[in-house]
């Protein structure tokens, strides 16, 4: 799926949030195939998603995970926004708590060592998630839209 595809995540409450394809894993990555850098953005509403209601909306989380996060999830695919345009990028998260190899990454993009940049500690440790992880976080979302 190509990045900017988007997809409905339903709540318990029988509201929607929003997940999005941010990158592809690069095809020397192990999964590649089934394998994207998804992100949770700062929406709910009482219907799917569309491009327009997506227009300026933030991303909220992200995680690399696997195709099954929309499928076994229910979710189903309602369009493809381009992320330049939203002003949407993957967030620059660190793969490590600590130690000599902490590299800063943005997604799958390696951006050097973290201990270049003084607030290092303060960003967020890249994950993956499982596959229902995205409908968790998006139960925590508080935002409403039309």
């Amino acid at each position: 799926m190509p990045p900017g595809t988007f997809w409905d995540i339903l709540r318990h409450d029988g509201s929607y949030a929003a997940g999005i394809v941010l990158q592809n894993a690069p095809v020397d990555h192990p999964g590649h195939t089934r394998m994207f850098l998804a992100g949770l953005l700062d929406w709910t509403g009482d219907a799917p998603p569309s491009v327009e209601q997506l227009v300026g909306v933030k991303l909220v989380r992200q995680g690399f995970a696997h195709i099954f996060t929309i499928v076994k999830n229910g979710g189903m695919v309602r369009g493809c926004i381009d992320l330049d345009d939203a002003g949407l990028e993957p967030m620059l998260t660190r793969n490590s708590e600590d130690g000599p190899n902490v590299r800063l990454v943005q997604g799958y993009i390696d951006m050097g060592p973290a201990k270049a940049r003084p607030d290092w500690r303060s960003l967020p440790i890249c994950s993956t998630w499982g596959y229902r992880v995205i409908v968790k976080l998006a139960e925590q979302i508080n935002s409403k839209h039309a």
